[in-house]
């Protein structure tokens, strides 16, 4: 499935989506998992793509979508958008997330979620409810970790930060560029 996966993002996309950006995932390895795009929320499962509501009341584009399965799906946008499905095709809105614009989502579990956002702030969401940390003052851009005591966020002005657990720890990566993404191989080699 992960070829017709591809492929069809690669047509369907083809001027918006680089094909290092189409993921290499296990859940788009198997045939019957849900997979979405940025561009829309679709269901593939194993020969037919459906397009799916994301909802009513949606105010804004989605930037990213994690899964600790095919059956926990959360996807994260603009204007405090937080959706969760529970890959029945079907999208629910969280409240209470805020107005700032989350750039990535990343996790260890569906009830160990964390999205960075654009003004600097952590929403860690524990399948219920969001709870904001402040980061720091950027426009941070990826999130990624190894376990809930080591995350780690990087953003604009080459600005990284760690959460130890308790604390955000911010520092300078020292580049004269920002940080787009970030991911590792444990907590030593990120």
């Amino acid at each position: 499935a992960t070829s017709v996966v591809r492929q069809w993002i690669g047509q369907t996309y083809a001027e918006k989506v680089l094909p290092v950006e189409i993921p290499k995932t296990t859940v788009t390895g198997v045939a019957s998992a849900e997979f979405g795009t940025v561009y829309d929320v679709a269901r593939y499962d194993g020969s037919t793509w459906t397009k799916k509501s994301r909802g009513q009341g949606i105010n804004g584009r989605i930037n990213s979508i994690f899964g600790t399965s095919a059956k926990d799906l959360i996807a994260v946008g603009n204007n405090g958008l937080l959706m969760t499905s529970t890959g029945a095709g079907d999208w629910t809105v969280a409240s209470g997330t805020g107005s700032n614009s989350f750039s990535k989502v990343w996790g260890l579990a569906a009830n160990d979620l964390w999205a960075i956002d654009s003004n600097g702030y952590a929403c860690r969401w524990n399948g219920t409810a969001c709870t904001q940390t402040y980061v720091g003052g950027v426009n941070y851009l990826s999130i990624w970790g190894t376990s809930n005591t080591n995350i780690f966020a990087c953003g604009n002005s080459s600005s990284v930060a760690r959460f130890d657990g308790t604390n955000w720890l911010t520092a300078s990566a020292g580049i004269s560029y920002p940080l787009n993404d970030l991911w590792g191989s444990s907590s030593s080699s990120v």
